[in-house]
């Protein structure tokens, strides 16, 4: 036993060294490694000038971003606000600013000098809208109906609405002479301008807007009329109600009265003697599918031209699908007086893929 016990344990004298050297080195690792866990750390302190420098360089930047958001805020208010976003802060968000009204007539005045006006974008196309809808303003306080024009803005645009003097019938020169926009009569005569909607909630524009309604004649309801129903109307022939017949073919229908003056050959006076007897009922108008509709299609419709064609095809192309004609809008593909005209006979359906 004592024998095997030492040729276990007996280490030779170079062993012995190395087994020295090892423990040596071990040791000194163990010291080393608690030496760095516990001695301080020195504290680094940055150059003075590089501080500073770094300091006005942070300064530079926030008056450089600041003045490119102010910038583009004052762009994007000069603009009108002709994207969605701009249209939500026209609404609620937008700065009060003064406005600088100009006499206008709220039944012919343009967006662009609604704009110039410093009124906003949002309201100046809800006034837009509201007349190509077949709104009329009869008196100062139905501009009042606008949604999003504050009592502010309409206290301040008040002094500046010029709207005709109505004329009664009776003082007109004689029973051919029309009376034109210019000479509208008393709003008893009105037929039914108030009540623009029948009981299934569909728009319709009565007759009696340009003067007193005649009736020996029954109203025509103008996309359903055939010929004979056409030249009864006063100042139109065969020829005339073949044109009307052939245009409404072409739009889809008539969303307004006031269209007839595209046909060709029409004029005001004869114009005028005939859309008394008219009415326009929308919820029979023919409209684009957008999402669905071949190029030739929308290209036939005489208020799209080429271009605009060609531009919705592209923004299909890159959307995928219109979910809402508005976005043709919202994303600049239609300008806005062009959208307007066209928008009524603008709808999407489900792609058919």
């Amino acid at each position: 036993m004592r024998k095997l016990t030492r040729e276990i344990f007996f280490l030779r004298k170079g062993e012995r060294r190395a087994l020295y050297i090892v423990l040596l080195i071990l040791c000194l690792s163990v010291v080393s490694r608690i030496y760095m866990v516990t001695r301080p750390m020195p504290v680094f302190e940055p150059d003075r000038l590089f501080v500073l420098h770094m300091e006005e360089m942070q300064r530079k930047i926030d008056s450089a971003l600041e003045q490119q958001q102010r910038t583009e805020a004052e762009a994007l208010e000069q603009k009108g606000a002709g994207t969605w976003r701009n249209r939500q802060t026209g609404m609620h968000g937008r700065e009060e600013v003064s406005l600088t009204p100009v006499p206008f007539n709220p039944n012919t005045v343009s967006y662009d000098t609604l704009v110039a006006m410093n009124l906003s974008g949002y309201v100046s196309r809800n006034i837009i809208s509201y007349r190509n809808a077949g709104g009329t303003f009869r008196e100062s306080g139905d501009l009042q109906k606008i949604y999003g024009l504050t009592e502010a803005d309409y206290q301040a645009l008040l002094p500046f609405i010029l709207l005709p003097v109505p004329v009664h019938p009776s003082s007109a020169s004689g029973p051919d002479d029309s009376p034109g926009t210019d000479n509208w009569p008393e709003p008893d005569n009105w037929a039914g301008m108030d009540s623009r909607t029948d009981s299934a909630g569909c728009k319709k524009y009565q007759p009696g807007r340009y003067g007193a309604r005649n009736d020996s004649l029954h109203p025509l309801e103008l996309n359903a009329a055939d010929s004979a129903g056409l030249i009864a109307l006063p100042g139109i022939g065969p020829w005339f109600a073949g044109r009307i017949i052939r245009y409404r073919e072409l739009l889809g229908g008539f969303v307004h009265p006031d269209q007839l003056l595209e046909v060709y050959g029409m004029d005001t006076v004869r114009f005028n003697r005939m859309v008394r007897h008219v009415t326009v009922d929308t919820a029979v108008v023919r409209r684009i599918d957008l999402n669905n509709s071949s190029f030739q299609e929308i290209i036939s419709h005489p208020y799209i031209n080429r271009e605009e064609t060609y531009a919705i095809f592209r923004y299909i192309d890159f959307v995928d699908s219109i979910r809402n004609p508005e976005n043709l809008l919202k994303d600049q593909v239609i300008d806005h007086e062009r959208f307007m005209r066209m928008s009524p006979y603008l709808t999407v359906g489900s792609t058919n893929e």
